[in-house]
């Protein structure tokens, strides 16, 4: 399972011209962002971050973009069971051409 007290890695989303830098900060860092974004945060159990947004600050944008930022992420369980898939697949296509 994930862990939330932080994003699991930094990551830049973009929503309309609404642009998110966010970065995965240690422990103890608190959430230095928008307000809208530290309400989400706050909400979700996100205690250590930092977001720098640029363009447009409409506050529906913002939430969307984070949001498609948080769903993008991969945990290092997820991309080891996608790149064993992946393995497996590529070795089957090879022993069927062999």
């Amino acid at each position: 399972m994930c862990d939330f007290v932080s994003v699991l890695h930094d990551f830049v989303t973009q929503f309309g011209n609404t642009k998110i830098y966010v970065k995965k900060m240690h422990e103890g860092y608190g959430l230095v962002c928008h307000r809208a974004i530290k309400a989400c945060c706050e909400a979700i159990g996100i205690k250590d971050m930092y977001a720098k947004i640029e363009g447009s600050i409409n506050l529906q944008h913002i939430i969307k973009a984070f949001f498609i930022g948080l769903l993008q992420q991969v945990c290092i369980s997820q991309s080891i069971k996608s790149l064993d898939s992946m393995m497996q697949e590529s070795l089957r296509i090879i022993v069927i051409h062999s």
